[in-house]
């Protein structure tokens, strides 16, 4: 069993739309970019459902920090498909 660590596209409501006003640097345009970084949190969840879907998994969620652990071939599958990480005291 390996644990990986799932880093998705968003912190807190409030500091993701600053930070789209500030990158876009209009504060209507803005909305629009965070429905589009949310959309890629939703497809990247989704991903990793489709690999872990009919897997015995342990998830640890906390507030800025998710964890799953598996087995340790679906873990590597999570990491070479781009959506998980090793945690850097485990390399």
């Amino acid at each position: 069993m390996k644990t990986v660590e799932i880093h998705l596209g968003y912190f807190k409501q409030g500091d993701d739309l600053h930070s789209c006003v500030e990158d876009v640097g209009n504060r209507v345009l803005a909305i629009n970019a965070l429905a589009n970084r949310l959309e890629t949190v939703v497809e990247h969840l989704d991903e990793i459902y489709e690999i872990v879907r009919d897997k015995e998994i342990e998830i640890e969620a906390d507030t800025h920090y998710i964890g799953i652990t598996c087995e340790d071939e679906v873990a590597q599958e999570l990491v070479d498909a781009g959506l998980a990480y090793f945690p850097e005291y485990e390399e």
